[in-house]
């Protein structure tokens, strides 16, 4: 869809509605400097491509939203033990994992609403 204005946007949220997973959850590739911009700013992670996807951009991709997790992760806690009330952090939200030959990836239980 070329030259649509907010696309990406909209494609993103109805996937993520749709699999019932946040946007935050979510890892999106695209060879347009734009979309990947576009895209960060709904708070999904994003990588640029060049000749399509290739496994060191999936890897690059990856390690990027991990990087991104646990700054996020990082932060909640920090000011989780600042606040009175208890965080998403310490209440424990489910997570599995995923593991592939570059690392293990913590992604959102399918019945965990964001």
């Amino acid at each position: 869809f070329p030259g649509a204005k907010g696309c990406k946007h909209e494609h993103l949220r109805l996937i993520s509605s749709a699999l019932r997973c946040s946007l935050r959850n979510m890892l999106f590739f695209d060879d347009l400097a734009k979309n990947v911009r576009d895209v960060q700013q709904l708070g999904c992670s994003a990588h640029q491509v060049r000749d399509g996807l290739s496994v060191a951009d999936l890897r690059a991709g990856l390690r990027a939203a991990r990087t991104a997790h646990k700054s996020a992760a990082s932060l909640r806690q920090f000011l989780g033990k600042r606040s009175a009330g208890p965080s998403a952090i310490q209440a424990g939200i489910s997570k599995r994992r995923i593991d592939g030959s570059s690392g293990t990836v913590d992604v959102p239980d399918r019945n965990e609403t964001a």
